[in-house]
């Protein structure tokens, strides 16, 4: 059963990805000019002092709009750094864009540690989630590795995460397993949805 439902995902991954990785570069930084303007006058973000992005790889939606909406709004943003050996992100205040970020693990750009201090997940109030498949429950995949469930895993209260992609990442249903971290919004290019609890 265990394998089966991995196979699954795997599956779902690769067919949606698939369909990703075939678009327009242009398309995906639309996409996110138009998902940081749904973003920015969402009230969990607007109270939020303490933001938690990432930096686009491959084919994710752009979401540097949204960082630099954060910056110029006065909020702490914080980026994930990749710690290979344990598959755990190490989060890092980023004050500059150009300045303060290095190519890291897997090639994905990340905050230099020599010029950035490290925050506690516990002091992130609100966090932008990468993923491949969603469903409008708040149902998420990733990417495989399970970085982000182990970052959020047991903390309580949990901060409000945010998913940004395109609307043709929206499945039905997304196969969960009991340690998977479900959304509390979706934003697309289209749509902002409150989805947690929801299905």
């Amino acid at each position: 059963m265990k394998g089966d439902l991995v196979l699954h995902k795997r599956q779902l991954r690769e067919a949606v990805l698939g369909k990703r990785d075939a678009l327009d570069p242009k398309e995906l930084k639309e996409a996110g000019k138009q998902i940081c303007n749904r973003i920015r006058v969402v009230p969990e973000y607007s109270n939020a002092s303490v933001i938690l992005g990432y930096t686009p790889y491959r084919s994710e939606v752009d979401t540097v709009p949204v960082l630099l909406q954060a910056l110029r709004d006065g909020k702490t943003l914080a980026l994930p750094r990749v710690n290979k050996h344990d598959k755990t992100l190490t989060l890092l205040e980023v004050h500059d864009l150009d300045e303060d970020l290095v190519p890291g693990a897997w090639g994905i750009i990340e905050p230099d540690p020599l010029r950035c201090r490290e925050i506690p997940i516990e002091a992130v109030d609100f966090i932008l989630v990468p993923g491949s498949v969603l469903d409008w429950r708040g149902g998420r995949m990733g990417y495989g590795a399970g970085f982000y469930d182990r970052l959020l895993d047991g903390l309580n209260p949990s901060p409000f995460c945010v998913a940004a992609a395109l609307d043709m990442q929206i499945v039905d249903e997304v196969p969960m397993e009991p340690h998977d971290l479900f959304l509390d919004m979706i934003v697309t290019p289209t749509k902002t949805r409150y989805c947690k609890g929801q299905g």
